[in-house]
Order: structure tokens, then C-alpha cells, then sequence
């Protein structure tokens, strides 16, 4: 372990060596923190949809609940098919 450390320490090609593979670990971090974000970010989208489409759907529950039964009977059929 100390010779590695000598090696890369001492020597110019050991210099070089950190300096890229330091370069490239700080690359990589970068990488996958964009990739985490963008995966948060797509979550939040996802959950957002689905928000949508409950409070929807929570409106037609209400507006069909409020109507009289022929009202309601009428506005059903024009969502069902023969």
C-alpha cells in the first residue's frame, strides 16, 4: 500500500493517474446525481398526474351524486354503449 501511494505521489505518471481517476470519480458523481434528479423529478410528475385524474374523478362523483335519478340515468347512458 505505501508503494502505491509512493507511486502515485512520487512519480509523474502516478500524478497523472490520480489526477484522471479523480477526474473520472467526480464525473461519475455528477452523472448520477443529475440521473437521481431526473428521477425525482419524474416521480413528482407522475404523482402530480395522478393528483389530476383523482380530483377528477372526485368532481364527476360529486357532480353525478347531486343530480335526480332521471338527470343521473340520462347523463350515464351517454357514457355507456349498447
Amino acid at each position: 500500500m505505501t508503494w502505491l501511494l509512493g507511486t502515485l505521489a512520487g512519480t509523474r505518471w502516478g500524478r497523472t493517474l490520480a489526477i484522471w481517476v479523480a477526474g473520472t470519480a467526480a464525473a461519475l458523481a455528477v452523472l448520477w446525481v443529475v440521473f437521481a434528479r431526473g428521477k425525482a423529478a419524474r416521480r413528482a410528475e407522475e404523482t402530480r398526474e395522478r393528483l389530476k385524474g383523482l380530483q377528477r374523478r372526485m368532481e364527476v362523483d360529486r357532480e353525478i351524486s347531486e343530480m335526480d335519478a332521471p338527470a343521473r340515468r340520462d347523463a350515464l347512458r351517454r357514457w355507456v354503449r349498447d
